[in-house]
């Protein structure tokens, strides 16, 4: 999650700013990183929660 954070300044400051499709990009892939963290901890939170 840091890597995209990083990018996302990365091209923000770029001279130009970002584009509406890079912009359409970075969201998708923050929304999946989101995402995949959050089902991530779920589930080790499952299996924790189970081996009790």
């Amino acid at each position: 999650m840091d890597a995209l954070v990083e990018l996302e300044q990365t091209l923000r400051t770029k001279q130009g700013g970002l584009t509406p499709p890079e912009v359409s990009i970075l969201l998708s892939c923050r929304s999946k990183a989101v995402n995949s963290f959050t089902t991530g901890a779920c589930v080790a939170s499952a299996f924790v929660w189970a081996s009790r």
